[in-house]
């Protein structure tokens, strides 16, 4: 065989193995990674933000009593307990299948829910929050990942379950 048909085979097998490599190896890793910031940008920010707003309302009661609490400010919309729900509710499709569990029966104890659904609902999206800054590179809190308590509540790390 000529050295010509070679270099063609050569270069068209590379090229070929690039091509493979890209679409099967790089593409759904590049996709993956998407996925975690959508989910961190859209959903996990606002979400663990309005949380430790809620949370500061009422963190002088939650230390006292031992408890996570959220607290509402109906005089700001965003610190509302109809925001917080409908926020969730239009943006749950970025939620982990853990904290729409949670969140389910956080929303389901009528009319308000126990220190139980609240510590889980806060407690996975603590968790899953840190997880995917972790995961994604950015710097992230270990003790709020280990335990689910943020940062603003560390005095009850201690009592933590």
């Amino acid at each position: 065989m000529d050295i010509r048909i070679w270099a063609v085979v050569i270069s068209a097998s590379v090229a070929l193995i690039i091509a493979i490599g890209n679409h099967f190896i790089i593409e759904p890793i590049k996709a993956k990674r998407q996925w975690k910031r959508q989910q961190l940008t859209n959903f996990y920010a606002p979400s663990y933000g309005l949380t430790l707003a809620k949370i500061n309302i009422v963190k002088d009661f939650c230390l006292s009593k031992k408890r996570i609490s959220l607290g509402t400010a109906d005089t700001l919309k965003v610190l509302s307990k109809d925001y917080f729900a409908e926020f969730i509710i239009k943006n749950s499709g970025y939620a982990s299948p853990e904290f729409l569990n949670a969140w389910k029966d956080f929303i389901g104890k009528f009319p308000s829910p126990t220190e139980k659904e609240t510590r889980e609902v806060v407690s996975v999206l603590v968790k899953d929050y840190n997880r995917l800054r972790k995961e994604l590179g950015y710097t992230y809190n270990q003790k709020e990942l280990d335990t689910g308590i943020p940062e603003i509540l560390k005095e009850l790390r201690e009592e933590a379950p």
